[in-house]
């Protein structure tokens, strides 16, 4: 935790403590932390008990994405997009990633532009 003062304070207000992420050299969160430890915002949790209470758990939900899937008359795009929901549900959404090289490539792109002499500008 850091305690960190506010600019316009007075003497006698006291500094207001920052609690910093808790995350590992990568960014990722250490067990037991979150980047939301308070929760979802309260509005939303009702319309996740709405949803919840009127689809009877999700189970409606799962079985109109099974029916869609499952239906040879329906458009592929409308399959593939049932057929995703219900992977996602299953496994959870898989982590996105991309080729390293490419990465590589764009930073070197850009330390080489930053070590260029920048113009003198006029001001």
């Amino acid at each position: 935790m850091v305690a960190v003062a506010q600019p316009d304070a007075s003497p006698t207000d006291q500094p207001r403590e920052v609690r910093l992420p808790a995350r590992d050299r990568w960014g990722n969160w250490l067990p037991g932390h979150s980047g939301n430890p308070n929760g979802p915002a309260p509005g939303r949790v009702g319309l996740i008990r709405v949803i919840s209470d009127r689809t009877g758990g999700g189970v409606e939900l799962v079985e109109y994405a099974l029916k869609v899937l499952r239906d040879p008359a329906e458009q592929t795009p409308l399959r593939l997009q049932a057929l995703t929901f219900l992977a996602n549900r299953l496994w959870g959404k898989p982590k996105e990633s991309i080729e390293i090289e490419q990465v590589q490539k764009q930073l070197r792109i850009i330390i080489d532009a930053r070590a260029q002499p920048q113009p003198d500008l006029p001001e």
